[in-house]
């Protein structure tokens, strides 16, 4: 039961990190992306931003999936 009360945690902290740091980052590509502007303007950098944003997003939402696969695959005593 210790494993489950673990894997729930984790799968909280996925939730978690869709709410407080994908979504955020979605909208403001998009309202990045839907400015008629120049590629070469001021908002390059906030596109840049943005994307390591959810770069951070993308990597940690696989080290938790690849944590819940680990501990559903071995039980460690």
């Amino acid at each position: 039961t210790v494993w489950f009360k673990i894997k729930m945690i984790v799968l909280l902290l996925i939730i978690l990190n869709a709410i407080f740091i994908a979504r955020p980052a979605g909208v403001k590509l998009k309202q990045l992306l839907a400015l008629d502007q120049p590629a070469e303007t001021a908002s390059n950098f906030e596109v840049f931003a943005v994307k390591r944003k959810m770069t951070f997003f993308y990597f940690t939402q696989f080290v938790l999936f690849l944590a819940i696969f680990i501990l559903s695959s071995f039980q460690f005593n």
